[in-house]
């Protein structure tokens, strides 16, 4: 008997039985008794390669933990070693170095300006005095109309912190 045959097998018996009105004959007791023998010996078979796959994919969740972790330790070697090189082109080669297989130089990313409420400000009142600082559908700074203030020499109001981040310098290997 198949695995899947079971709950059929369990159907045809309670259906059989249903038919003779709950009597009990000489086939169908022997019917029990073959299914039972049968299906307990499938149903825990079924458990045991149950078990053996649980086990297995609790391998695989530690392994797959494991290559994890290890990529993120190649990486940051990586990006140790991408930093010393770094600063021996920068120092050692004036920022570029041709070699035979690769071109190697630093470069700095451009900086960065954000704009941010300072603390105790309220938005509704910044809004009311530059209706067009502030997005008015779900009140927010309007980063693109700020940038173009700043970027054409006009004045930004108090009530809004200015930050500029200044640009990464990293390797570029080509």
């Amino acid at each position: 008997m198949k695995l899947y045959d079971i709950p059929l097998e369990a159907n045809a018996i309670e259906e059989q039985l249903f038919e003779n009105i709950g009597e009990l004959t000489p086939e169908l007791e022997q019917r029990i008794k073959d299914f039972l023998a049968q299906g307990k010996d499938k149903i825990e078979s079924a458990a045991v390669v149950i078990g053996s796959l649980e086990e297995d994919a609790t391998i695989c969740q530690a392994e797959a933990k494991r290559l994890i972790e290890r990529a993120a330790q190649l990486n940051q070697s990586a990006d140790r070693l991408r930093g010393m090189v770094l600063c021996a082109v920068d120092l050692g080669f004036g920022g570029k170095v041709k070699t035979p297989k690769f071109t190697i130089w630093g470069q700095t990313s451009a900086s960065v300006t954000q704009f941010e409420l300072k603390s105790g400000v309220d938005i509704y009142q910044l809004m009311a005095a530059h209706p067009d600082l502030v997005r008015a559908s779900e009140p927010e700074l309007n980063k693109s109309a700020l940038k173009e203030t700043v970027k054409v020499g006009g004045a930004v109001p108090d009530e809004i912190a200015v930050v500029t981040l200044e640009g990464r310098r990293f390797l570029r290997i080509k």
